[in-house]
């Protein structure tokens, strides 16, 4: 990673369809394309001193995740709570996936060669 941190595209049936922005100072950007060509920004921000993640759009919070540091819990290593109906569902998921996969990133240390 460099000094601002990685950046990856996010392809959907063959197109490009936005990016994923991974920041080091608490916070990742999720970008993505509309049909009318304009762009959608998230942003993630990790709750200071805590396991918390909140996806938020233009200052107001979509979902929230919570980490389980139970190592017994391992089928519920996050709680995700809605907080808006401003998307559809499926676009809801897919957030969902987005962010799993910088939720993952951030769990990953710099050292372990990935």
């Amino acid at each position: 990673m460099n000094f601002v941190g990685d950046k990856c595209q996010i392809y959907k049936n063959g197109d490009k369809i936005g990016t994923l922005n991974f920041y080091h100072y608490l916070y990742a950007v999720i970008s993505l394309n509309r049909n009318d060509g304009g762009h959608d920004h998230f942003k993630l921000e990790q709750e200071g001193y805590s396991n918390i993640h909140a996806l938020s759009q233009n200052g107001e919070e979509l979902l929230k995740f919570k980490a389980n540091l139970n190592p017994l819990r391992i089928g519920k290593r996050f709680e995700v709570e809605q907080l808006k109906n401003d998307f559809p569902q499926s676009a809801i998921e897919e957030l969902i996936f987005y962010v799993g996969e910088i939720l993952y990133r951030k769990a990953i240390p710099d050292s372990l060669p990935f």
